[in-house]
């Protein structure tokens, strides 16, 4: 776990001294990573149309990288980690993502939208399949082209069949998160 997370973070830091080349492809760079806390309201859905209001919350850190298209567009791919306090379990979302800035690549205090979408690696034997979505809006704040604050407000669903049970389980979450922007 902690090897992981090393990973993450001196992955994000590759995006730093990419962007000190003078080139297209430092001039497009895009990367975000964030760490969110999310509110669950959680579902249990089986054959037995059994139907459970729970809550718990939700920690997730993602590293996503990628390119400005027509200046105001990212695309990007990403990883992360994600646990679930309820049913304490932990996975690592592989994620594709979406961003529309309202600035040119997102400086000068940009607002802009997201929409991520991407299918969870299990970590163990809890599960067999998942998938995630998040759907926000958010601003970066800062002067500087090579370090920016990302501010994130979302809303989040989450999907998993565990080992052994039949149905699914469904998370709907709604988080905020923090971040920084190369």
């Amino acid at each position: 776990m902690r090897f992981f997370i090393f990973f993450l973070l001196s992955f994000s830091s590759f995006s730093q001294t990419s962007r000190d080349n003078d080139s297209w492809w430092s001039d497009n760079y895009n990367s975000v990573t964030t760490m969110g806390i999310n509110g669950n309201y959680d579902s249990r859905f089986g054959n037995d149309s059994e139907d459970k209001i729970q809550k718990g919350v939700a920690v997730e850190m993602t590293t996503l990288h990628g390119i400005f298209l027509f200046d105001y567009l990212s695309l990007s791919a990403g990883l992360g980690i994600d646990w679930n306090s309820n049913r304490t379990f932990w996975s690592m979302p592989i994620l594709g993502d979406l961003r529309i800035y309202f600035h040119e690549h997102g400086f000068d205090n940009s607002p802009f939208v997201f929409l991520q979408m991407g299918k969870n690696v299990k970590i163990g034997d809890v599960f067999v399949e998942g998938r995630p979505v998040k759907i926000g809006a958010g601003i970066t704040l800062g002067e500087d082209e090579n370090l920016q604050y990302v501010l994130e407000i979302f809303k989040k669903f989450k999907e998993a069949v565990f080992v052994g049970e039949t149905g699914y389980y469904e998370v709907t979450s709604f988080g905020a998160s923090f971040g920084i922007k190369f």
